[in-house]
């Protein structure tokens, strides 16, 4: 086995289970709905992801080497995103969830806006690419559909044991603001990187 596959893993398995955006709305989701009815959620990410890798892979990653403000700019975007939707979830609105994507449609589509997603996918398919003796990119799709899956049904289980402690009133509306909270601090320091 190349020596390349096992960096590339912990790099996906790091990003996969590290809290950010996609791990809280798989959470929250989870805790409001149940672990099968967050299948579609899940999917929706993974399927966003999986789709960011083919179009780096098919040559994306040249137009964004060429033009860096493209990058930028859409670090920005998904920062004040996630700021937003962390300021409503931690605001105390009465449906918070009416801020978060929830849909696997807007899950695929928020992964384009997802700074994390990107800087993953560009980093695994340079690490990929320049490796000697590379192996098939078969390999590499392999990773970003079971390792990210298993990561966020992790998640999603999480969210589903919390979910009993969270039909009382004040732990759903302590819960919220935590999530929101953690959102909008991803959103800042993502909003700071690409600044």
């Amino acid at each position: 086995m190349p020596q390349i596959i096992l960096p590339v893993a912990m790099l996906l398995l790091v990003a996969a289970l590290s809290p950010g955006p996609n791990t809280v709305v798989v959470m929250r989701t989870a805790s409001r709905v149940g672990f099968m009815a967050t299948l579609p959620t899940v999917t929706g990410i993974v399927a966003g992801c999986l789709t960011m890798l083919l179009l780096v892979v098919a040559g994306a990653e040249t137009v964004v080497r060429g033009h860096p403000a493209i990058m930028r700019w859409v670090g920005i975007a998904g920062a004040l995103y996630l700021i937003w939707l962390g300021n409503g979830l931690a605001g105390g609105h009465e449906e918070p969830s009416a801020h978060l994507p929830d849909t696997a449609r807007a899950l695929f589509v928020f992964q384009f806006l997802n700074p994390k997603a990107w800087l993953m996918t560009l980093t695994a398919v340079a690490a990929f690419g320049s490796a000697s003796g590379r192996p098939s990119w078969l390999w590499l799709l392999a990773m970003y559909v079971a390792i990210p899956s298993a990561c966020l049904l992790g998640w999603a289980l999480a969210g589903t044991a919390l979910s009993h402690w969270l039909e009382r009133a004040d732990a759903r509306r302590r819960f919220d603001t935590a999530m929101g909270l953690l959102l909008a601090i991803s959103g800042v320091l993502l909003l700071v990187h690409s600044l």
